[in-house]
């Protein structure tokens, strides 16, 4: 999968506290999810580089 929008704060949990951020294109692998938190779909990422952790699913799309 990849960063549809322009930059996406990446969280330790679904929905829960920010820990960094992916930009647009960065791509990765889900390893969890979806988890449904504060009415949208949470996906947990295992990105190429950078910080993982979990992403709104309206934020990103298939590579």
């Amino acid at each position: 999968m990849k960063i549809t929008g322009l930059r996406e704060q990446v969280r330790a949990t679904a929905a829960g506290a920010k820990i960094g951020l992916q930009l647009s294109g960065s791509t990765g692998v889900v390893v969890a999810g979806p988890t449904y938190k504060e009415k949208q779909n949470w996906w947990k990422v295992d990105f190429a580089t950078g910080v993982d952790g979990w992403v709104r699913e309206s934020m990103i799309g298939a590579n």
